[in-house]
């Protein structure tokens, strides 16, 4: 399993950096303003980071697989399978020639 240590990164940084913020201003009502704004930037930072995935893969478009394509195609599927589909009825046929065959006692 993958240990991820981002969340603890980012919150002992945030602590950090909230007790840098106010312990070096000498005023309270400037240490007051910037420990707001650091925590509402840190927030959007965090929460930004932690979602990156989830914003950035919904922009982008699912990937068409050759089977997508091909079952949405009829021709495609035609040309990839029906061969499929012969060699399934000239099996059936045979299977009823050879029990024709064997109920009436001959050969096949």
């Amino acid at each position: 399993m993958k240990k991820n240590y981002y969340p603890t990164l980012i919150s002992l940084t945030f602590f950090a950096g909230t007790f840098l913020i106010v312990f070096t201003s000498s005023d309270s009502d400037v240490a007051a303003f910037r420990f707001i704004t650091y925590l509402f930037v840190s927030c959007f930072l965090a929460v930004s980071y932690i979602y990156k995935d989830v914003l950035f893969k919904a922009k982008e478009k699912p990937a068409v697989t050759k089977m997508e394509h091909v079952l949405n195609d009829a021709e495609k599927f035609s040309q990839e399978f029906g061969e499929v589909y012969v060699l399934a009825d000239k099996l059936k046929q045979q299977r009823k020639q050879k029990k024709g065959a064997i109920a009436a006692n001959r050969p096949a």
